[in-house]
């Protein structure tokens, strides 16, 4: 019942997330956009956990500590593969950069791809995605 309390986290969140933006974009670019939101929404997550632990409304399920792990693995998983598939490719092409805008977009199609594919892999493969879950996902009907 209380609606006050998340829209504040919001709010703070979305005023450090502008601060953080045009403070790091100065240093990084369009990248310190990115990282400032990426910071934002941890403080937001990190807000969202103390307030409902000291409120005594959080816990986490059997489910949430045996899935865990393996999404975990699976980023890590994820990572490797996509720095080796990065290291593959460069030696194709070491600098990324090209006359030709095609082969810079093929490469990223390729890196997405090795990331999506193992991510999702390794999760099917340890148990923390089931197959009659995807299942599901995919032909539940949507609400139009």
């Amino acid at each position: 019942g209380d609606t006050t309390t998340p829209v504040k986290i919001a709010v703070i969140g979305v005023v450090l997330n502008i601060l953080m933006a045009l403070c790091f974009m100065q240093f990084w670019g369009f990248a310190g956009i990115a990282l400032a939101t990426s910071f934002s929404v941890w403080i937001n997550a990190i807000q969202y956990f103390v307030r409902l632990k000291h409120r005594g409304d959080f816990s986490l399920d059997d489910m949430f500590k045996f899935r865990l792990p393996r999404i975990l693995g699976a980023a890590g998983m994820m990572a490797v593969l996509i720095g080796l598939a990065k290291y593959g490719f460069g030696l194709v092409e070491p600098t990324w950069e090209h006359g030709d805008n095609w082969i810079s977009f093929i490469f990223l199609a390729g890196l997405i791809g090795v990331g999506l594919i193992s991510f999702v892999g390794t999760l099917i493969l340890s148990g923390g995605l089931p197959l009659s879950q995807i299942k599901n996902i995919l032909t539940r009907k949507r609400l139009t």
